[in-house]
């Protein structure tokens, strides 16, 4: 079986669901306020693109591609900005990070809480910091221990490789 499997079923859901709710939308759209629209855009797509997206690590580039489409079209249906203008300024004044980006940032975060012992305890048994052999400067730093894997995708998207990789990074 192949281990994307799952996951490469999972992203044109998401799609396919934000695609008719984007569709909705722009039925309304006329009759919403800037305000309401971006409450409307929220409950509808974002949630969606961040539901379980810590999932989505490691996952190919052209199914974050596919996600990222998404993010686009709403970001282009609160601000009105026509399809062919760049998208990372529209992004960035509606202070949204790219997909890939929401992605390493929700993960990052449940590490910062497994170090600080503010997160579930299944994910503080997931992360161990780094013990030097010796006395060296970057010893007062959390740098993490980042298991040894056999480079396999499953293996290299598990909390406990992918955590602590991008914390150290």
């Amino acid at each position: 079986m192949d281990s994307q499997a799952s996951i490469v079923g999972h992203v044109p859901s998401i799609c396919r669901s934000a695609y008719i709710h984007i569709y909705n939308i722009g039925k309304i759209n006329k009759y919403l306020d800037r305000e309401s629209l971006e409450t409307v855009i929220h409950a509808f797509i974002t949630s969606r693109l961040d539901y379980c997206n810590s999932l989505l690590c490691g996952i190919p580039s052209f199914l974050i591609c596919h996600l990222q489409r998404i993010q686009n079209i709403a970001a282009r249906i609160i601000t009105g900005h026509p399809r062919h203008d760049h998208i990372t300024p529209v992004l960035y004044s509606l202070h949204w990070l790219p997909i890939e980006e929401r992605i390493k940032f929700k993960i990052l975060i449940l590490v910062f809480k497994a170090i600080n012992r503010t997160g579930p305890l299944y994910l503080q048994e997931l992360i161990s910091l780094r013990e030097p052999g010796r006395k060296l400067r970057s010893s007062d730093q959390y740098v993490l221990a980042v298991p040894f894997t056999k480079l396999t995708a499953v293996q290299n998207r598990a909390f406990s490789v992918a955590g602590p990789r991008l914390w150290n990074n």
